[in-house]
């Protein structure tokens, strides 16, 4: 989108935005970008985004709303920075990654290819977020963790030190994943869930997982409980729970796995409804 596309779409004239005079990119009026910071000439800062300290917006890197980018940050490539978030320290957001909501972005972290981060999130120190990955909720990522691939950071959870998040895992609850643990698959990690955690499928773990968790590797609409993987509908049935009960589950223990497995439900249900909307979000900025 060039400014002449964004002043239409806005229903501006082009007297409302101006130059910056170190990199000759555009701002709009109501935004607030410091003499010392540097906007590239096809980047973009408009609506009340401030832009200050010794930061750049390079290539075709977009600032909007009520977003700051501060200290040494770098927004580059066809990064979008929006809602109000902060981006600040010497943080790099690149390539079509998007930061937006409340999330925090600082330290010496990176945010890079299709990467999304949102809600009131926080990544920093040196964590480094790729691939189609997205953090929401109030996660943090921090230390030398690395979390790429599809993979899905949410709720409380933490990924901390050394700790690597790849292809479709997905990190839920109050899950801490910490020191050289890795993490993959479809394997789903779902923190302070149960007093009893099922057996589970192997995922790859280099030391042990902190606070009490469920794992599951099952895919999409199954969870595992014991040596088994069914649908959620199966551990919700009458058939699950006699299947419970024959491994000696007592009630409440049945009660907290129903409750476990609604728990899932809901959030693929969530997280199919973020994929949409990320799918629809990424064709209207193709067209831009």
């Amino acid at each position: 989108m060039n400014i002449e596309d964004l002043a239409r779409q806005k229903g501006k004239e082009l007297s409302e935005f101006h130059r910056h005079p170190n990199g000759g990119g555009w701002v709009e009026n109501t935004a607030k970008v410091a003499e010392t910071a540097m906007v590239a000439k096809k980047a973009l800062v408009y609506d009340y985004a401030w832009v200050v300290g010794n930061s750049s917006i390079c290539d075709n890197a977009r600032v909007s709303g009520n977003a700051l980018v501060d200290e040494f940050a770098q927004i580059a490539g066809k990064a979008s920075i929006f809602g109000n978030t902060e981006v600040f320290g010497n943080a790099q957001v690149f390539d079509n990654a998007r930061i937006y909501e409340s999330a925090k972005v600082f330290g010496d972290c990176q945010i890079s290819e299709e990467a999304s981060i949102f809600g009131s999130a926080q990544i920093f120190e040196s964590a480094r977020i790729s691939g189609n990955a997205y953090i929401c909720g109030r996660a943090q990522v921090f230390g030398l963790a690395k979390i790429f691939g599809y993979s899905q950071i949410n709720d409380r959870a933490r990924i901390s030190e050394s700790a690597k998040i790849l292809q479709r895992a997905r990190i839920c609850g109050d899950a801490w994943v910490k020191g050289n643990t890795t993490v993959k698959s479809h394997a789903y990690l779902y923190g302070s869930e149960w007093r009893k955690s099922p057996l589970c499928y192997p995922i790859e773990i280099a030391v042990d997982i902190h606070d009490n968790l469920c794992v599951t590797n099952s895919k999409e609409g199954y969870s595992a409980i014991g040596y088994l993987s069914h649908p959620h509908e199966f551990w919700l049935s009458e058939e699950g729970e006699k299947l419970l009960k024959g491994w000696e589950f007592t009630d409440s223990e049945i009660s907290e796995c129903r409750q476990h497995v609604r728990r899932i439900m809901e959030h693929e249900k969530k997280n199919q409804q973020v994929d949409y909307y990320k799918r629809i979000t990424r064709t209207i900025a193709q067209k831009d």
